[in-house]
């Protein structure tokens, strides 16, 4: 229910066919380990924020926020989405606020219909696959790699998807990046 807070200290793991829903706050701790081989699903008001590290294997459904902060780290080798109305921060405008990480192997997918934004400190290492759908948008103002995953930028009708990359940051491909037309 809303307004309802999760936090653990060890270890927790959604497997397949499980579920967890995220409508008030979820915080995955430094040292604490969050395995989503299931469903995780940060709704509308919801936010989870890691510091710790979180393993995707399943599918992560993005409609709130969800905060990669404090050292925390992202392995995606499932599927992320990022809905109309949702945000990734990765870093965030703490200073000092470093080695934020969110990695996407190559089986991993990110879809952004929302907005994805790598902060000073972030890191976004993509070995699998982003896709900024119509309506998306990716803005680095940390570090964007590319090692070997592929980059699609979507048009989606009239909708555009926007890729920023700001002054003084890196954005480096060894992979594919496909920016579509209407």
């Amino acid at each position: 229910s809303a307004n309802t807070t999760f936090s653990d200290t060890g270890v927790v793991t959604v497997n397949t066919g499980g579920v967890l829903n995220d409508y008030g706050t979820v915080s995955v701790g430094s040292g604490v380990t969050l395995t989503d081989g299931g469903q995780v699903t940060v709704y509308t008001g919801g936010t989870l924020t890691d510091s710790g590290i979180v393993n995707v294997t399943g599918t992560l459904t993005d409609s709130g926020v969800v905060n990669v902060t404090g050292g925390g780290a992202v392995s995606d080798s499932g599927s992320v989405l990022v809905n109309s109305g949702g945000a990734l921060n990765i870093g965030s405008v703490t200073a000092g606020d470093t080695g934020n990480t969110f990695t996407l192997t190559a089986t991993g997918t990110l879809t952004d219909s929302g907005a994805v934004t790598i902060n000073t400190g972030g890191t976004l290492s993509d070995g699998g696959a982003v896709t900024i759908t119509g309506g998306g948008a990716l803005t680095d103002s940390g570090v964007l790699t590319n090692t070997g995953g592929t980059l699609t930028i979507s048009t989606g009708g009239t909708d555009t998807g926007t890729l920023t990359i700001s002054a003084n940051t890196t954005f480096s491909d060894t992979g594919v990046v496909t920016v579509n037309t209407g």
